[in-house]
């Protein structure tokens, strides 16, 4: 028997995979160090997303400069990410 998965469940598995191959494939930034996408979670309405990451930093890193070094591609990973999904609503 199937395990049955609401859509906001899905839409955050979707959005995992695809932010996690975005920064692993398009972001290239040597402070950013491993990022993880850890958890998404998406608002009932699909309006919002909370984005978990974790950092593994290297050296002299700390998972604030981590952080906002990948805040300064935000942009680019939000055009990515509306390229890769289409959501019907």
């Amino acid at each position: 028997m199937s395990k049955e998965f609401s859509r906001t469940q899905r839409v955050s598995q979707q959005l995992q995979k695809e932010l996690a191959m975005i920064l692993q494939r398009e972001v290239r930034d040597s402070r950013l160090g491993m990022v993880t996408i850890s958890d998404v979670e998406v608002s009932r309405d699909l309006a919002y997303a909370k984005v978990f990451v974790t950092f593994l930093c290297i050296g002299e890193q700390t998972p604030e400069s981590c952080l906002a070094a990948l805040r300064e591609h935000e942009v680019h990973i939000r055009m990515m990410l509306g390229k890769r999904i289409r959501l019907r609503l």
